[in-house]
């Protein structure tokens, strides 16, 4: 809800269906830690397509329409994280350009008390001129 309420939150449509959804802020310090405020690149996160169109190329459309607001602001990056034991999603955005900068790894506490760690691939791939 958090990337609702701060207008971070993306749907794409085709006709009256949501087709697909992202999320595109301008830091991510939680991930990229002081990198994550250097003013460099846009933060792209849930990236989804609706199975129905999965294969139809909308993720790399979603991806180039985030790129195009990251150069609008004077950016030169779009970054993104994955968990890193998905090894599919990882040759994906791989093969669409990104490339593995380091992994980082943490804990998080729910409500509940209950700790979890976690371990993240963050990637990055260079806004190009069009």
């Amino acid at each position: 809800m958090a990337n609702v309420d701060a207008g971070a939150l993306y749907l794409a449509s085709l006709g009256d269906e949501v087709v697909g959804t992202l999320a595109l802020q301008w830091s991510d310090p939680y991930f990229w830690g002081d990198d994550g405020h250097d003013g460099r690149a846009g933060y792209v996160h849930r990236v989804v397509v609706r199975r129905a169109h999965a294969g139809a190329g909308l993720g790399a459309q979603l991806l180039a329409w985030a790129e195009d607001q990251v150069r609008a602001r004077g950016r030169a990056a779009l970054r993104l994280d994955v968990v890193s034991h998905n090894a599919p999603l990882r040759r994906y955005y791989e093969r669409a350009g990104f490339e593995h900068v380091r992994d980082v790894s943490g804990d998080w506490t729910r409500r509940d008390g209950t700790t979890y760690e976690w371990h993240t691939s963050l990637y990055e791939r260079r806004c190009a001129d069009r």
